[in-house]
């Protein structure tokens, strides 16, 4: 009774850690939040990265929320920073994740707060001074959007700059560094700012702010904003970031458009932010870089004509970026007319959103999943969403603006409607197909050696166990090994008559 209990415990917090994870991702780099399971263990033991999921090794508490606290920290202390940890001094990833499970516990189980600072705060105090005082700044900077924003962005690059050519304690030096510039941005010190101090110069890492605003009885041109992103430019800054508000998302995406006019400048990404910079939820950000290949040349930038305002923007010409418009959206923006109406852009939130939730359904590249099934996971991650609102009838409409995405409208695959990435635009499921292919071809060796030619399935898993008895493939997001096998490209299956108790398998004669 007491093995059903945990397993049902451990059920709830995996779901629960896991809702928590989808909903952060959205703010931070893609790829940081993979699926996580939990097992139970009798002696504390750090959580173990195997194939790209994040297995947490976790001694239950008598106290549930208790437990569910040391698995999300646990979790992200494993998960953030997964290209550069091991450069990265921990004072600074502990931190980091402290912070941000705080936030994930201020969205999903805000009651549970008082009881994560109490316990955490504590824990820290008896480490180390520096470490609390850290967390303090860290959670400061995600009061206005921050932390989850540039922050860990700068922190993960300056991670791939010192790989080879500097010690922690450098790295360190020039984290304390962001951090106190990042600091002066709190809203309470945002007027009067000297234009030095809207950029950040280390030895080896520059970036730059535009806090886009609109002001509410007049706008100044959008050539005011490409002005700064040029100069910033000509600095040699390495990273630009553009941070808007969600209530003024419209004039916000305009800036993007016009600053995506230079040519001497690269759109890398844009992303949601868990606080726009006044500390209000929710917010916009996009970032550029130096176009490697045209940063060291002089470039004249594109033509940005004017148009007349919308009708949601007050007075003032709205300047908009001639070759990134198509006529249909220039002749909605001059139009008069109430029969042509605009049809509303796909924020950077929804886009990064749905990227995000196509990649974790998925188990492979070319994986399909259904529309019903992406559609549940959606309203999860924007209960208000409705496809009303982007000027479309139904989710399938919207999802057809994202050129990434490919569809299965005849039902052949599944007998129902699917969606799964275009090979080759994400670099997540790449690299988990990669990986699936690797644990594929582990399998089909021990078939040529034990059991060539056609194999009954449970056969199959009784040579697994016995001759790979490390191998999980419910560690790739597979329910059953049937599954698994049928996305292996170098094996193949053969149903002779109904279940999977009839289903043989052997390896492609190709591979």
């Amino acid at each position: 009774m007491q093995t059903f209990k945990r397993k049902a415990v451990s059920s709830r917090i995996e779901e629960i850690l896991n809702q928590t994870a989808s909903r952060l991702q959205r703010y931070l780099p893609g790829g940081w939040t993979p699926r996580a399971r939990i097992a139970w263990v009798r002696r504390p033991r750090e959580a173990v990265f195997r194939e790209g999921d994040i297995i947490l090794r976790v001694r239950p508490q008598e106290n549930p929320d208790h437990t569910l606290m040391n698995s999300l920290w646990m979790y992200f202390h494993q998960s953030l920073f997964p290209d550069t940890r091991d450069v990265l001094p921990d004072s600074i990833i502990s931190s980091v994740a402290l912070a941000v499970v705080r936030a994930g516990l201020a969205e999903t189980h805000p009651y549970l707060l008082n009881e994560f600072d109490t316990r955490f705060i504590a824990l820290a105090r008896e480490r180390k001074q520096d470490r609390l005082d850290l967390y303090a700044d860290c959670t400061r900077l995600n009061e206005f959007g921050f932390l989850m924003g540039p922050f860990v962005r700068e922190v993960d690059h300056l991670g791939h700059t010192h790989r080879f050519n500097a010690a922690k304690e450098v790295v360190l030096t020039t984290v304390r560094a962001m951090i106190d510039h990042m600091l002066a941005f709190q809203p309470i010190l945002l007027r009067d700012k000297p234009a030095e101090d809207w950029k950040f110069k280390g030895p080896t890492a520059s970036y730059a702010f535009l806090l886009v605003s609109r002001p509410p009885e007049s706008r100044p041109d959008l050539q005011n904003y490409v002005n700064r992103a040029v100069r910033h430019a000509e600095e040699r800054i390495d990273t630009i970031y553009v941070m808007g508000r969600s209530s003024e998302r419209n004039f916000m995406y305009r800036v993007l458009e016009a600053i995506a006019s230079l040519r001497g400048l690269k759109g890398r990404e844009t992303f949601a932010l868990y606080r726009d910079y006044w500390g209000e939820p929710g917010g916009i950000a996009a970032t550029f870089t130096r176009d490697p290949i045209l940063k060291e040349l002089t470039l004249s930038p594109r033509k940005v004509p004017s148009y007349p305002a919308a009708d949601d923007e007050p007075g003032g010409a709205v300047t908009l970026v001639d070759d990134q418009m198509t006529q249909v959206r220039r002749e909605a923006l001059t139009s008069t007319s109430k029969e042509q109406p605009l049809i509303p852009a796909l924020d950077p939130e929804l886009t990064k959103t749905l990227d995000d939730v196509v990649v974790r359904l998925s188990d492979y590249e070319g994986a399909w999943i259904t529309l019903a099934e992406l559609g549940n996971e959606l309203r999860q991650q924007i209960p208000g969403f409705t496809p009303s609102d982007y000027g479309e009838r139904n989710l399938m409409s919207v999802l057809k603006r994202l050129p990434q995405l490919e569809f299965d409208e005849d039902q052949k695959t599944t007998g129902r409607v699917c969606v799964r990435v275009k090979s080759g635009y994400s670099a997540v499921l790449g690299d988990k197909s990669r990986r699936l292919n690797e644990a594929g071809s582990e399998v089909a060796k021990m078939l040529r050696r034990h059991s060539p030619g056609w194999t009954y399935l449970a056969q199959v898993g009784l040579l697994m166990r016995r001759h790979l008895a490390n191998f999980d493939y419910h560690r790739f997001g597979f329910s059953t090994l049937h599954d698994f096998i049928e996305a292996v490209p170098c094996l193949e299956m053969d149903k002779r008559g109904e279940g999977h108790s009839n289903t043989y398998v052997r390896v492609r004669d190709a591979v």
